[in-house]
């Protein structure tokens, strides 16, 4: 209360503030992302995969994406592949597990890229973002380009996900009502997938981009 001005997190942690009596005039939100230098909509390269981008972690639950890409229909599987970035201790167990369903000719580990034009390659040709349990910057990363997200319903809940609109930019799964195969199905629906695309470009320019977090720093400052 003391402070001449505040900077939360989001729009839902701002709101909490009013609950301990702070003047909402002097805070300001500063939505965490990442920069992203060469963020764009490409909506002419043909999309062909499925990515995960990040650390490999247990608790990302990686398996499960590949577990539901092995339950798709032969067709499905046979036209797009899933293409994971990153390193981590569970690398070597992902590659057996995609071995052992069979689709390890569709799964192909990148490694760790930095690179950001490569980057945008690997996001430009993919359908979605698929982080099964827990979603980080990831989110922001693939709305930069225009990628949707799939993620659980039920999973870990870190700041990020409060930019999450089920079946607007993206599509959240729960084993009781819609599988993680399923989500998948339908997000590879091309009009389903151009309008959720545009929908996820459009919130990162508005409120995801490093240029809306420094302004907003800047304001807090200058108040």
């Amino acid at each position: 209360k003391g402070s001449k001005s505040l900077i939360a997190y989001n729009d839902d942690e701002r709101e909490k503030l009013l609950k301990y009596g702070i003047d909402l005039k002097k805070t300001f939100v500063a939505n965490n992302t990442i920069h992203v230098p060469n963020a764009s909509h490409d909506k002419i390269t043909e999309k062909t995969s499925l990515i995960y981008v990040g650390r490999l972690q247990k608790r990302k639950k990686i398996d499960l994406l590949l577990e539901a890409f092995s339950r798709l229909n032969s067709p499905i599987r046979e036209n797009i592949k899933i293409e994971i970035v990153g390193d981590g201790v569970i690398k070597e167990g992902l590659i057996q597990l995609s071995k052992k369903l069979n689709i390890d000719k569709s799964v192909i580990f990148h490694g760790k890229i930095t690179d950001h034009n490569k980057l945008k390659k690997i996001f430009s040709r993919s359908y979605a973002y698929v982080s099964p349990d827990a979603i980080g910057l990831g989110l922001q990363h693939s709305f930069a380009y225009g990628v949707p997200v799939i993620t659980s319903k039920n999973g870990y809940k870190g700041a990020e996900y409060v930019h999450l609109v089920d079946e607007k930019n993206c599509i959240l799964w729960c084993e009781k009502e819609k599988t993680l195969d399923i989500a998948i199905e339908q997000i590879l629906i091309e009009e389903t997938n151009n309008k959720m695309s545009q929908t996820c470009f459009n919130y990162y320019k508005e409120s995801l981009s490093i240029a809306n977090m420094v302004n907003n720093f800047k304001d807090a400052l200058r108040y």
